[in-house]
């Protein structure tokens, strides 16, 4: 099982607002956001399920999300642009292909003797 925190890209869209999340699995929860209290749900759901969740508030889309729940947890934005992390995901790999964005250097050494020489094992 994985546990999947979901939140709005807005918390001060939390009161009043209804969560529906859908999981692949066939889980379903509906979670009502109130005043005074934290502005996310938790929920669990096994492992590797596609996770959807849709924000409404006074009748009116407040926004979708979708993931893949991975553990030991996954946090799960609902914003008003759709898609915004595979686009995030694209741009770096475009990046990536000009040369630009991170780099990662790693330098490993090591010293390994061997006693009586290196030998197949059965």
């Amino acid at each position: 099982m994985c546990l999947f925190y979901v939140f709005l890209e807005n918390s001060a869209d939390w009161p009043g607002s209804v969560v529906n999340v859908v999981a692949s699995s066939g889980e379903k929860f509906t979670i009502k956001g109130v005043q005074g209290k934290p502005p996310f749900c938790k929920v669990t759901v096994p492992m590797m399920a596609e996770v959807t969740a849709e924000a409404n508030r006074d009748g009116n889309q407040i926004g979708t999300a979708s993931s893949k729940a991975y553990a030991p947890a996954l946090f799960l934005e609902i914003s008003k642009k759709p898609g915004r992390r595979g686009d995030r995901q694209r741009r770096s790999r475009q990046q990536a292909q000009r040369g630009e964005g991170a780099r990662i250097d790693i330098e490993l050494q090591s010293h390994v003797r061997s006693r009586g020489g290196a030998r197949l094992l059965p």
